[in-house]
């Protein structure tokens, strides 16, 4: 049986029996009045009398309701308490079956079994339990105690009833099973070590199953061990002035304390102590993972840190319109000197925009595609000047699908843009000499065919028949001529080449 279940028992039994005592205590006291031996009839009347009125006023005293019925069992008499707790008047209750009562309210199963079968056969009955719904007061839940009371020769006997309401008691004890069947379960699941320790003495009393994983002790080994005996406290010094501490603050938090397990290993943890009043509980949790992922989170910031303060590109946050939250040192670079991170931390990036209107670009393209990348713009500077820039850039969204903040990037293409200039200059200028190459070699092939068809024409009118020594000899001159003028042509084309 558990603790809280024997204490409700042992609390339930403790009320029957003060109500069953007050009963027979009653019930002498009523039998020793009549039966006590009188002089005369008169005074024995008069003090039978005085004894019933007697008795009539204990049990009116008495906190449980009674009700007396006859071998009928119909009311012969109720308490004053009876009558309150169960809502019904004198009138309406003493002569009725009890059946009958309340409209029939008492008209209950697990009641006629008792009253039918098991009081018949029984001069006493205790803590029969009945479970009813009344019209007037609700679901209770009731102990009832019967005594079968002989009133003498030619006198009916009647019954005394002692009803005790026991639906509070009843819920209080069914929370107090659910709330031992929860904590039970919790302790025996938690993801979490657990002990339970003697907040005097120091001394192990309970363990669950992932506490004896983690320190590798069975829940027997963990008996005989005190807790500064697996290092959560030094010793039994600290171990009190722990208990004063939690008697003070209620818990005590310990970040990182070294444990031993039963192989004598150190295991890092986390400590929790909390004061239950009876017994002190101590919450372990393996912080090895823990630490492990914080060292590498350190290790990933640091990395992160030195990337975002060495690197030349800008990193930069801003709210969605546009408010500046972070941006990276580089900007004094970008900048040459005439801005550092908190002259723009606060500030409306449109500030910087030599055409604001590109900003509104920026967000418009962001909203349709999530992102930009390598979008052109200018910076204005301090001094007024611009910077070109290129921005990449992407919508953070918060845990709820919600644009949250726009993270990107900013890099200084002035000299890119210098580039750009100088290529198209460098393009301008060879498609000009292009232009001369194509209209010199125009004019060099009409400067060479000309004399080349002089060269030809007259080469060929020499070998035609009948022609006189004096126009062979103009003919000659005139391809001399030409072959002359031809060669100079050549000449000149050596010339330019070299």
């Amino acid at each position: 049986m558990k603790p809280y279940e024997k204490k409700g028992k042992n609390d339930l039994n403790k009320s029957t029996s003060a109500a069953n005592e007050k009963l027979k205590s009653a019930d002498a006291q009523l039998k020793d009045t009549i039966q006590r031996d009188f002089p005369q009839k008169g005074v024995l009347i008069q003090s039978a009398d005085e004894a019933s009125e007697y008795a009539a006023s204990i049990i009116n005293t008495i906190h449980e309701p009674l009700i007396a019925l006859d071998q009928n069992l119909r009311v012969v008499s109720a308490s004053r308490s009876f009558y309150d707790v169960f809502k019904v008047k004198p009138e309406e209750t003493v002569g009725q079956l009890i059946y009958n009562l309340g409209n029939k309210q008492w008209d209950i199963p697990k009641l006629r079994e008792l009253l039918e079968s098991i009081q018949p056969q029984k001069t006493t009955f205790d803590d029969y339990e009945v479970e009813h719904n009344f019209a007037t007061i609700g679901r209770r839940i009731m102990l009832l105690n019967a005594r079968r009371i002989e009133r003498g020769m030619g006198k009916e006997r009647i019954i005394l009833l002692a009803i005790e309401d026991i639906t509070e008691r009843k819920r209080l004890q069914e929370e107090s099973e659910a709330s031992e069947k929860h904590y039970r379960s919790a302790f025996e699941t938690s993801a979490d070590g657990l002990l339970l320790v003697d907040r005097f003495k120091g001394d192990i009393l309970n363990s669950n199953p992932y506490a004896q994983v983690l320190l590798g002790y069975s829940k027997e080994e963990f008996l005989k061990n005190k807790l500064w005996e697996i290092g959560v406290v030094k010793d039994d010094k600290d171990f009190q002035e722990a208990l004063s501490r939690l008697e003070r603050d209620g818990v005590i938090y310990y970040d990182n304390i070294s444990v031993i397990n039963k192989a004598g290993l150190v295991v890092n943890t986390e400590v929790i102590l909390i004061d239950k009043v009876k017994f002190i509980q101590c919450n372990i949790r393996d912080n090895t993972e823990r630490r492990r992922a914080e060292e590498a989170l350190k290790k990933s910031e640091e990395k992160y840190r030195n990337i975002f303060e060495n690197v030349q590109d800008v990193y930069y946050e801003t709210s969605i319109d546009g408010t500046i939250l972070n941006l990276s040192p580089s900007i004094s670079l970008m900048s040459k000197g005439q801005y550092n991170q908190s002259d723009l931390v606060g500030k409306s990036m449109y500030e910087f925009y030599s055409d604001p209107e590109e900003r509104q670009l920026i967000v418009a393209a962001l909203k349709e595609k999530g992102r930009v990348s390598d979008f052109e713009v200018k910076l204005k500077n301090r001094d007024g000047s611009s910077v070109p820039c290129s921005i990449s850039a992407k919508i953070s969204f918060n845990a709820q699908g919600h644009p949250e903040k726009i993270i990107g990037s900013m890099r200084d293409i002035t000299l890119r843009k210098k580039n750009e200039e100088e290529l198209m200059k460098a393009k301008e200028k060879a498609e000009e000499s292009d232009r001369l190459k194509t209209a010199f070699l125009h004019n060099i092939s009409h400067e060479i065919r000309t004399p080349m068809n002089a060269i030809v024409g007259f080469s060929a009118l020499l070998g035609e028949p009948g022609i006189d020594t004096q126009t062979q000899e103009s003919y000659i001159e005139t391809i001399t001529q030409s072959s002359n003028h031809l060669l100079a042509i050549i000449s000149d084309i050596i010339d330019i080449s070299n």
